[in-house]
């Protein structure tokens, strides 16, 4: 009996203690790709399908993440695509072509970061930024968070009567192909964080 006694004090003991240090978390509206193999050479021509399911527009912007023949430092800076956006529930395409990346009319240059010689290779993220904020996700506690962790509750606002969907890595999606053939090569290795399923900012690497 005592030994249940105490079972069930230390239970009670960790709810409370994940619930005072694990508060509630107003989620933010980012996701970034990562794109770990990019070339400046034109036979190195990535095409990515961005698909935005959500219900916010978003801007788009990248930054260089790696480099592997220039000696000049990679910025970690995001150069914003013109002030272009992807609609929601659009679907609209980027373009990686030497060293830059083209959004409809918009054009980032970054041969500053990655020089422009067509054997270099490099690294980049692709940031989708909105203005949502209307999911919260709270930490839920009970016995089961001592055995499996804090487990998490998602609530999203209404809007006309229906549920409003933010973006994450759920709900912007990407497909990239690589080359000048045709077909073109699946580009594959890529990854996604958002700042709704973590606490990291994507553009905080």
């Amino acid at each position: 009996m005592k030994k249940r006694l105490v079972f069930t004090l230390a239970l009670a003991l960790a709810v409370i203690a994940l619930k005072i240090s694990i508060p509630t978390v107003s989620a933010g509206d980012n996701v970034t790709y990562t794109l770990p193999f990019l070339g400046i050479h034109t036979n190195s021509v990535v095409y990515c399908f961005a698909t935005n399911m959500s219900a916010d527009n978003v801007t788009v912007g990248v930054s260089i993440m790696s480099n592997s023949i220039s000696s000049t430092d990679t910025s970690q800076e995001i150069a914003m695509l013109g002030g272009m956006k992807i609609f929601a529930r659009t679907t609209d395409m980027i373009t990686f072509t030497g060293a830059t990346a083209t959004l409809g009319s918009a054009v980032a240059d970054f041969a500053a970061y990655t020089g422009t010689d067509s054997g270099t290779i490099y690294g980049a993220n692709i940031t989708f930024l909105g203005s949502y904020n209307g999911v919260t996700t709270a930490i839920v506690t009970s016995a089961l968070s001592t055995i499996f962790g804090p487990q998490t509750n998602t609530n999203m606002s209404l809007s006309n009567g229906h549920p409003t969907v933010p973006i994450s890595c759920l709900t912007i999606g990407l497909a990239c192909y690589q080359g000048t053939t045709s077909p073109k090569r699946n580009l594959v290795g890529y990854t996604c964080m958002d700042s709704i399923n973590t606490n990291i900012k994507p553009y905080s690497y």
